[in-house]
């Protein structure tokens, strides 16, 4: 029987993997005693999921193992995703102020205040920061959903899995800040979060893009879904 052979990299990629896997633990657990700002939150998971992708892919030999290593690999990183998510939507109290209040907030009218931030785009500079903090924030939030949602199953990675998925999920957060009265419960929220997810959902179906994904997923259960 002929032994495949472990390239030398292998040894440096699992220390890699087991080290990013340490510090997305420690973050995952001391997250609700950490007083940091979003972005520096980012800034900490954003290498700690690069490493951890990146020392899985190097560490796999084989078909059987890649599949082993990568798809926990890849839930980790959605679970990290989604714990940060929550933090900034629920918890944050550096740059939102998710503090409860005693009045709940609820806007049904679409468009009226990201009508009203684009305006004060136009004023002074410090409103000029927040507007596109809001409003480029919202848009972000829920992009990575779209990169995880085509590994769940083929249906969805369509455009109506995406914005079904992504309704409920969006729906689920503006109603639990309205309950906790943490944030405020605003459509204009909802519209830009899913035009966030379905700009990558339109940007994974250029086929340049496409192709490099069907490379990056190659080894999970959703990888036959752009062939």
């Amino acid at each position: 029987m002929m032994r495949v052979r472990t390239p030398l990299w292998t040894g440096p990629a699992r220390a890699l993997w087991a080290f990013a896997a340490v510090l997305g633990l420690a973050y995952a657990v001391s997250e609700p005693f950490l007083v940091l700002s979003p972005l520096v939150k980012l800034c900490w998971l954003a290498p700690v999921c690069i490493a951890l992708y990146v020392g899985g892919r190097l560490w796999c030999v084989g078909e059987a193992q890649t599949r082993r290593i990568m798809l926990p690999t890849c839930i980790m990183i959605f679970a990290l995703y989604c714990v940060l998510l929550l933090d900034v939507v629920l918890f944050d109290s550096v740059w939102f102020d998710r503090e409860p209040e005693a009045v709940r907030t609820l806007n049904l009218v679409p468009f009226r205040i990201i009508v009203a931030f684009v305006r004060s785009m136009f004023g002074s500079k410090g409103l000029f920061l927040q507007a596109v903090w809001n409003v480029g924030g919202n848009f972000v939030l829920f992009m990575p959903l779209s990169l995880f949602l085509p590994l769940c199953a083929r249906w969805t990675g369509k455009w109506y899995g995406v914005l079904g998925i992504g309704l409920c999920a969006v729906l689920s957060v503006e109603l639990a800040q309205y309950l906790t009265a943490r944030g405020n419960a605003d459509i204009d929220d909802v519209i830009l979060n899913l035009g966030g997810m379905m700009v990558v959902w339109g940007i994974l179906h250029i086929p340049p893009v496409a192709r490099l994904y069907a490379e990056a997923v190659q080894c999970l259960p959703g990888k036959d879904y752009f062939s």
